[in-house]
């Protein structure tokens, strides 16, 4: 249902993904002989992606939901933590310092939508309670 506020939220945590992708430069930074991007930050960015998108598809299931939002707040919080690091040690240089945009603005959207589908949870079970 996509007129529910959490909906909208996650529809917006979704699109932080893709257009993060394509709008940020790409990282030079190497691990192991791999290229970071391709490694670490696509995979992330394409499981963000589709967690939130197969979120909206939930709305059924509320307790679902918010397992689903908590792992993946969980994850954006670790890819952050992840990109101090590396901007710490001065891995990541200037321009591409952007990335810590994506993992902060998915994280407050991820909180909203949980608000929103706790709200939820609660009316339901308050109804409940009248019958």
């Amino acid at each position: 249902m996509i007129q529910r506020i959490q909906s909208i939220y996650l529809l917006i945590t979704s699109l932080i993904s893709i257009s993060s992708y394509l709008i940020f430069p790409k990282l030079n930074f190497t691990f192991n002989d791999s290229s970071f991007m391709n490694c670490f930050v696509i995979p992330y960015l394409c499981l963000s992606f589709f967690v939130s998108f197969f979120n909206i598809f939930l709305f059924k299931n509320r307790l679902l939901q918010l397992i689903l939002n908590k792992i993946h707040l969980i994850i954006h919080l670790l890819v952050l933590i992840i990109f101090s690091c590396l901007i710490y040690q001065k891995k990541i240089n200037y321009p591409e310092i952007q990335w810590i945009i994506t993992p902060i603005l998915s994280a407050i959207f991820l909180l909203l939508a949980n608000k929103g589908i706790k709200g939820d949870e609660d009316l339901i079970r308050s109804v409940d309670r009248l019958r």
